[in-house]
């Protein structure tokens, strides 16, 4: 009976730490991304209108990294259902700026976290103007933006390509993210013509970031 007690003492530990002792795929994350980056997953809830953090998300989870476990805590990284069959999530699940802010502070990711840049498209020189080729891009990271200057992350998009043309607006060569809007799928990563079309050149601010393959 002890013998019994001891095993499933050393199977539930192995369980409890095998979340974090997974590596994570980008190439796994890229494929997620590629899939349903125009037909969302039906397997998960779909935020019409702004479910871009979402997406990115499901990509995340797709390709390797273990969500938070902490159900009643908003402020973790999660997205499951309750026992009434129910969806339930943390902010930075779903949210572009908690998204963000999670993934560059939480200690859960210090190890493996890791910041490329910042850009903007405004005459200041505080930041450089982003390339097309970002020489340190690579599928699997992650491109965060603010529109409007108030500092707070607005939208969260995966990289999937390089040295390809945008779908869009074939001027633009390059490094390449899925947008996740309806026909918005391989966009130049900094949305350069989006930011112009939309008024938002002097405001908009870009932040290029990633995760390593190694879990801590």
């Amino acid at each position: 009976m002890r013998k019994i007690a001891l095993v499933l003492l050393v199977l539930i530990v192995m369980l409890s730490m095998a979340p974090e002792a997974f590596a994570w795929s980008k190439s796994s994350a890229v494929s997620y991304a590629e899939t349903y980056a125009l037909s969302p997953n039906n397997a998960w809830p779909y935020f019409d209108g702004g479910d871009c953090t979402n997406f990115v998300s499901q990509c995340l989870e797709y390709g390797g990294i273990a969500m938070d476990t902490v159900y009643t805590d908003r402020s973790k990284w999660y997205m499951v259902k309750n026992m009434f069959g129910a969806w339930i999530w943390g902010y930075p699940w779903t949210v572009a700026h908690d998204f963000y802010e999670y993934f560059r502070t939480s200690s859960r990711t210090a190890s493996y976290r890791y910041f490329i840049g910042s850009y903007d498209w405004q005459s200041a020189t505080s930041r450089p103007i982003p390339p097309d080729n970002n020489t340190s891009l690579n599928n699997g990271d992650i491109v965060s933006f603010n529109f409007d200057g108030d500092g707070d992350r607005d939208h969260n998009t995966i990289v999937v390509a390089q040295n390809s043309t945008d779908w869009e607006n074939s001027s633009y060569s390059g490094d390449l993210v899925d947008y996740h809007t309806p026909n918005k799928k391989h966009i130049i990563w900094h949305l350069e013509y989006r930011i112009k079309q939309n008024g938002w050149l002097s405001t908009a601010t870009v932040w290029a970031w990633g995760l390593s393959s190694s879990l801590n």
